[in-house]
């Protein structure tokens, strides 16, 4: 068995996977890749299935040694990895050897990285996952000079297989259009209220997490919302809060809230959001359905 060492264990460092399902009535969240189409690309690339559990990690980013062979493929957000001293590509199949070290120099663009394995670490699955959350696995995020196991040995695949060409980063984007559909209470909004959403501009503000994205500044007036009890919530609902600010729940998001849903959001609509730098500027477009 052989281990990699987090020489700096990074923000938010953690082994994610598709995430796990069926226990929100238990108050477990689904967690699991913020940026799905990302991590599997770099699964993709090696061959795996699309939800093998990756690494995923922010800025400061991690830095690793490994003590025996594999091979690795980071996608997502470009922190300009270096193996060793010398600088590595996205989205490309690269082999380490005993001794070498995997680090990052700087936030290219992106807020969320991948690194799929040839050999993924050895976390034992519960309830169905590997996904890391505190309350239910421990160990997040991960410490500096913590080891995780794998079993060594590097991918045999064909070199045409080992690489892809990467589309344009979303990050590239400084405005966007957020398409949005209503949520289970935008009907208890009036249509003035409802007008004042829609006609604004909302800025991603530095409030980020795995737990809820924050957009503000659209309105600039406290609103008179309905009073509601905890009601159920999840990955991809939209919280309205009295200060006018959208709360976009992620992956790691309570189950129960008080604040009104206005409005739902799918997977390929949330990566507008979990990839983009803090102060990107958003309107909304409502759509009918998240479909």
């Amino acid at each position: 068995m052989a281990t990699i060492t987090f020489l700096k264990a990074g923000l938010f460092s953690s082994i994610q996977d598709g995430g796990r399902r069926g226990y929100r009535h238990l108050g477990v969240p689904s967690s699991g890749f913020m940026d799905p189409p990302a991590a599997h690309l770099a699964n993709h690339i090696l061959r795996k299935p699309a939800d093998n559990p990756c690494l995923e990690f922010s800025f400061p980013a991690p830095h690793l040694r490994f003590d025996a062979e594999t091979s690795i493929v980071i996608t997502g957000a470009d922190f300009h990895p270096h193996k060793n001293d010398e600088a590595i590509p996205m989205g490309q199949r690269i082999r380490f050897f005993a001794g070498d070290e995997l680090s990052f120099r700087a936030a290219r663009s992106g807020r969320w990285s991948y690194i799929a394995f040839s050999t993924p670490p050895n976390v034992p699955a519960v309830l169905g996952s590997k996904s890391a959350y505190a309350a239910v696995t421990g160990n997040y995020p991960i410490k500096n000079r913590k080891e995780l196991t794998f079993e060594p040995g590097s991918s045999s695949m064909p070199a045409t297989y080992s690489r892809v060409k990467l589309p344009p980063h979303l990050t590239q984007i400084k405005s966007h259009l957020l398409p949005i559909a209503p949520g289970p209470d935008w009907a208890l909004l009036d249509e003035h209220t409802q007008a004042a959403i829609l006609d604004g501009e909302y800025q991603l503000s530095a409030s980020i997490s795995r737990q809820a994205y924050v957009l503000e500044g659209a309105i600039d007036r406290v609103l008179k919302l309905p009073d509601l009890d905890s009601v159920p919530v999840a990955l991809g609902i939209v919280q309205l809060t009295p200060a006018g600010q959208l709360v976009v729940l992620m992956p790691d998001a309570q189950n129960l809230g008080g604040y009104l849903r206005a409005f739902m959001m799918v997977d390929h609509q949330r990566r507008l959001l979990v990839q983009a730098p803090i102060g990107t500027k958003y309107r909304l477009r409502l759509v009918e359905s998240v479909i």
